[in-house]
């Protein structure tokens, strides 16, 4: 299939608006106006006409599924999974690609940092590919559960790395063992950037309660997991990463 930048950039909104809400909620309604249209759901707003012909495009391409058609050309219809494929193949993601910018393109994703942390490259790297594969929706908890492991071979990384004694051995206190290897560096990095790195462990720590709760499949809140919960999980984990390691070195 073969799609111009535009059309791209046009199915990509739709496609993440969609992924963003669940699944009952997916759902476009397309009407057609004069010089383009409306599209109401996951998206609320005015089409130009190059948009109204792409979605006429979308379709015949098997990119849209119209779940219903009006008398007047309105369309009821939802993102294929093909569209998703399409997408991942047009940007030519690595399992990383998505979550870009320095943080992973130019850090994470860097020969240095996976050698430094290779178990946790790995897991964090199967949560991004959980991420944006066709079916997300049904790796939510998986993805929480990778990037709990990420965040404990991380730190477990970090405590290994400085040799430190007394530290708490279990890896599941991903808040204590890297905040006694951040204490330990408190001469060399200066009281500012101690204390940023003082407040990066309580926002760690916070970014832990999100992936146990995403792991969970958010029961204990009564609130079912959507994409934008995968999405937070898995950009979170690499922040938190990003800033502690590059602090320290």
């Amino acid at each position: 299939m073969q799609l111009e930048t535009e059309q791209i950039g046009f199915l990509s909104e739709l496609a993440e608006a969609a992924r963003a809400v669940p699944r009952e909620e997916r759902t476009y309604m397309f009407i057609p106006v004069m010089g383009g249209g409306l599209i109401q759901g996951p998206i609320d707003r005015e089409l130009t006409e190059a948009e109204e012909q792409d979605i006429q495009d979308f379709e015949a391409m098997g990119l849209i599924r119209v779940r219903s058609r009006g008398r007047h050309n309105e369309l009821r219809f939802t993102v294929a999974p093909e569209a998703h494929s399409l997408l991942a193949e047009a940007a030519g993601r690595q399992p990383l690609k998505k979550v870009e910018d320095e943080i992973v393109n130019r850090y994470i994703d860097e020969a240095d940092f996976r050698a430094r942390y290779p178990d946790a490259y790995q897991r964090w790297t199967e949560s991004a590919q959980l991420l944006w594969s066709e079916d997300p929706d049904a790796e939510l908890t998986t993805i929480g559960h990778k990037t709990r492991e990420a965040v404990q071979a991380f730190a477990t990384a970090l405590v290994e790395r400085e040799n430190l004694e007394g530290v708490d051995a279990s890896p599941a206190h991903t808040v204590a063992r890297p905040n006694a290897v951040i204490h330990s560096y408190k001469d060399r990095l200066g009281e500012a950037r101690h204390e940023l790195l003082d407040a990066l462990v309580h926002y760690w720590g916070e970014v832990n309660d999100l992936l146990q709760r995403q792991e969970h499949g958010g029961q204990k809140e009564g609130d079912p997991l959507a994409w934008e919960d995968g999405r937070r999980a898995v950009f979170q984990t690499a922040v938190v990463m990003y800033e502690i390691d590059r602090t320290l070195r």
